[in-house]
């Protein structure tokens, strides 16, 4: 049980570090973040592009879903 709960909060550790970094890289884009997904730099880099992924950047398939579009997201 203890393992488990130090899992989910890793997850939440890195989701909560990459929305801030998100944000960080894109500031003008927050106000969008409230309702609307807007990519930043960071989202763009993390993003699963099928283009991409055919390119040989495998890691996209598991950065994705690390992405958010709103706070609500977390």
């Amino acid at each position: 049980m203890q393992q488990s709960r130090s899992g989910w909060a890793i997850l939440l550790t890195i989701n909560v570090v990459v929305f801030l970094l998100q944000l960080l890289f894109d500031p003008n884009s927050l106000s969008e973040r409230m309702g609307l997904f807007g990519q930043s730099v960071v989202g763009r880099w993390l993003a699963l592009d099928s283009s991409e992924i055919t390119a040989l950047l495998p890691m996209q398939l598991i950065t994705y879903q690390f992405l958010h579009g709103s706070v609500m997201h977390l």
